[in-house]
């Protein structure tokens, strides 16, 4: 199996292939936010899956790599410099901005409320599921449930930052792709509406970026 193989089964095979995060000690660079390591799922019922060793993935577009995990002299020089794919309708910020997180998250949060009441009723739904999404994200990584996520075969759900469409893609793939456990645990911490209240329909609807 090459890397070409590998990058279209995790994009054509999400329920069979999957990234799971590099955990390892000398996961030390900045790259491992967005990249981890290729798995294929062997039973979901236990959670077992298998590594696919000698690769590594992006959690964002799937391109592959060749990466050997604990070599000597294992370089991720590849990752930190992939370049991921732009969307064709992404849209241009009108304004910098020069807050710290809080007031950038503040600002977005704003943005999202003023856009949603000037949309279309398609449109409405596809801009309320979105700030849905970001919701129980913000919950999920505020709670610190991400490891029991991942604990039971789910990805590290993606926080949507300033690289807007990017991010955003991200963030629902990784919903998406995590929805039935995120089910199970958001059930047991009694706020399953978090989850039940988006449309697992409209997380299909993503922009195709590569």
């Amino acid at each position: 199996m090459n890397s070409s193989e590998i990058t279209k089964l995790l994009r054509t095979k999400p329920n069979k292939y999957v990234i799971k995060d590099y955990t390892s000690k000398n996961a030390t660079s900045s790259c491992w936010s967005t990249f981890g390591l290729p798995a294929e799922i062997i039973d979901e019922t236990t959670n077992e899956f298998k590594i696919i060793d000698g690769f590594a993935s992006s959690k964002v577009c799937f391109t592959t790599f060749v990466f050997r995990s604990g070599s000597k002299g294992t370089s991720t020089k590849n990752l930190t410099d992939h370049n991921l794919p732009k969307t064709t309708d992404a849209i241009k910020p009108n304004r910098k901005r020069k807050r710290e997180a809080e007031s950038d998250q503040t600002d977005s949060d704003e943005f999202d409320d003023e856009f949603d009441d000037q949309c279309t009723d398609p449109l409405h739904e596809v801009v309320l599921t979105i700030n849905k999404c970001k919701k129980m994200v913000r919950y999920v990584r505020k709670t610190g449930l991400d490891r029991k996520i991942q604990e039971k075969g789910g990805l590290c759900l993606v926080q949507e930052n300033q690289a807007r469409w990017l991010s955003l893609y991200a963030m629902l793939n990784s919903i998406d792709r995590s929805y039935d456990i995120l089910i199970v645990i958001l059930s047991e911490m009694n706020v399953l509406h978090l989850v039940t209240s988006v449309d697992r329909k409209l997380l299909n609807v993503r922009p195709i970026i590569f």
